[in-house]
């Protein structure tokens, strides 16, 4: 018995220059959306990631005043562009720099817990812009509790 012939291969077989360079053509203009997008999310995260770092710092400072029984200062300082938490009169808790692309257009602010965690009676709103978009913080009376607003919407974060 005889082996079956192999089939020849067709010389038509693969793509033509004009289809690789229309693929080739669909992946660049795919591709040129991406980094707009990748942008975007890389603001959102670093805004999404402060705003967590300074309610988490925010709320230790208050547990610190509780837990120790004694007053606690917020201070945001210009000159170094960071905030920190400090006894009052005595040693630093903790201390923040800033990132680049937040600002507070004051030199210097301060809020005082109490040693029972409250604020003292006193409500304050601060403003700040985080990567060049307005926001504002409502400190309520009582607990040292606060909400972050975006300036133009509204929206509470």
């Amino acid at each position: 018995m005889m082996p079956e012939p192999i089939p020849k291969l067709s010389k038509a077989s693969g793509f033509t220059l004009t289809e690789t360079l229309v693929v080739l053509f669909a992946w660049i203009l795919l591709l040129s959306f991406v980094p707009p997008l990748y942008t975007k999310l890389v603001v959102k995260s670093e805004t999404n990631y402060f705003f967590a770092q300074f309610q988490e710092d925010f709320l230790y400072a208050q547990q610190y005043a509780i837990t120790n029984r004694t007053p606690v200062r917020f201070q945001y300082i210009s000159s170094l562009h960071e905030f920190r938490y400090q006894e009052v009169g005595g040693e630093v808790i903790r201390k923040r720099k800033l990132p680049d692309f937040v600002n507070f257009p004051w030199r210097t602010q301060e809020i005082f817990i109490n040693a029972n965690g409250n604020l003292g009676g006193q409500s304050l709103t601060l403003y700040f812009t985080v990567h060049q978009k307005p926001y504002r913080i409502i400190f309520y009376i009582g607990r040292a509790r606060f909400q972050i607003y975006e300036e133009e919407t509204g929206k509470g974060k």
